[in-house]
């Protein structure tokens, strides 16, 4: 009896076996699928151009369409001709291809992989292209372009977004210019690489060096505003009024008053990387702070997506990419509580906060984690365009051209990020990284714009 006490088993190890082999069947029948040269284009072609040859041609003695329906066959027959033996040739070449492992690209960049691969300019009528798989699907944000240098095929990417991939799968694909015949397989590669944010203009951003500056204590035990007897070359963003006009007049250079040394050291600054959607352009800059080295000796960075904290800049550096990709368990700002947490016990001072552009679920447990802390905490939230209302295009341009990538939030957005911290934070800097500017919201307690 099959519906018995004894078949249950059977029937459940069925059951489970069913689930396991499901994701193994399903990837060979996708080979098969992409191995099949014809395509659904290629196929309603030839039969119907066999319905015209059997049923009008001969029966009917229509030489027109007799003539018309051999004559389709054979070009479908040429084009999967030409396109396996494209596909032959290409296989072959990319088993011997070069590449030199991409383990740091740039987002939004046009950059050389080193991956190329021999490919004949004879072959006609053939398209080749392939798209990059990264963690088992297709990514629609990296741009794949292929140049021809002589006889080769040389692989050109553009990445949208930054982040860390464990696997690299490339999809190739041979069509012919019809669409009637097609073929499909992976190349995979062993290769842990990770996507860095695009600086954008930031590169050329004079940052000051007030933002982690120390105290302005000549001596503890004396007046607790530094008397600013010392100077220094002036730089973009410094108060006019603390400029010295008479040496100006003898030198011809620009001098600025500053406090003088204190005895205090200047506290320690870490950084923290919030992840998520909207976090692109305010990576840019977190990049451009690390490579500087603008958060001074003794620094430590930590980011959502990687536990703990470091101090090495390729490790810090591979924490802004993965803050890119989170995985599916981690959410954004939770690992916030616990950096800030350990930062105080071990003597830090300042925070830089790179957080997204839009409020969402992750302003709660920010706010939460900043509400004990006594670090002082600098906030900045970034854009690609700080313009809210762009003039609209024109109609042609609209129906021609392909819709524009979206830029990301603009000051509106952002000023509701800053509105959240007002009296959280002490300082609320907006990154325009297309711009490559600073602005510094008066109302979170900033003093400054550049």
């Amino acid at each position: 009896m099959i519906g018995g006490p004894a078949s249950r088993p059977l029937i459940q190890r069925i059951k489970e076996h069913r689930y396991r082999y499901a994701p193994k069947v399903m990837r060979v029948l996708g080979a098969i699928h992409g191995f099949f040269p014809i395509t659904a284009a290629g196929l309603a072609l030839v039969g119907a151009s066999w319905f015209a040859v059997l049923w009008e041609g001969m029966d009917h003695l229509d030489l027109v369409l007799l003539v018309a329906g051999l004559t389709l066959i054979l070009i479908t027959g040429l084009m999967v001709l030409v396109v396996v033996t494209a596909a032959i040739y290409l296989h072959l070449g990319v088993r011997g291809a070069h590449s030199r492992r991409p383990l740091s690209l740039e987002a939004e960049t046009f950059q050389w992989t080193g991956f190329q691969t021999s490919f004949q300019p004879w072959i006609p009528w053939v398209i080749v292209e392939w798209r990059w798989l990264t963690d088992g699907r297709v990514d629609p944000d990296i741009l794949v372009t292929l140049p021809r240098e002589e006889r080769s095929l040389v692989e050109t990417i553009q990445p949208a977004h930054r982040g860390v991939y464990r696997k690299l799968v490339r999809r190739m694909t041979v069509r012919d210019l019809l669409g009637l015949a097609c073929i499909t397989w992976d190349v995979p590669e062993a290769s842990d690489f990770q996507i860095l944010p695009s600086r954008g203009r930031l590169d050329d951003l004079i940052v000051l060096s007030s933002l982690y500056r120390g105290d302005d204590l000549s001596d503890p035990r004396g007046d607790p505003h530094g008397d600013r007897v010392d100077m220094r070359q002036y730089a973009h963003g410094d108060s006019p009024r603390m400029i010295l006009w008479k040496v100006y007049a003898r030198s011809r250079k620009l001098m600025v008053r500053i406090p003088e040394r204190a005895i205090t050291a200047r506290p320690r600054v870490c950084g923290y990387m919030v992840g998520g959607a909207d976090t692109e352009p305010v990576s840019g800059l977190a990049r451009v702070v690390l490579e500087r080295n603008l958060l001074g000796e003794g620094w430590r960075f930590g980011a959502d997506g990687t536990p703990g904290h470091t101090s090495i800049l390729p490790e810090a550096l591979r924490m802004v990419a993965q803050s890119g990709t989170l995985p599916e368990h981690t959410t954004p700002g939770s690992g916030l509580q616990t950096y800030i947490e350990t930062a105080q016990k071990e003597g830090y001072g300042s925070l830089f906060l790179f957080v997204p552009s839009r409020s969402a679920a992750w302003v709660g447990r920010v706010k939460t984690a900043l509400a004990t802390s006594s670090l002082k905490v600098s906030l900045f939230v970034g854009s690609d365009c700080l313009v809210d209302a762009p003039a609209p295009e024109p109609r042609w341009r609209r129906w021609v051209l392909k819709k524009p990538p979206d830029r990301g939030p603009g000051a509106e957005a952002m000023a509701q990020v800053a509105a959240h911290f007002q009296h959280t934070v002490q300082e609320v800097w907006r990154v325009d990284r297309q711009a490559g500017r600073l602005f510094c919201d008066t109302s979170a307690g900033g003093q400054a714009a550049w």
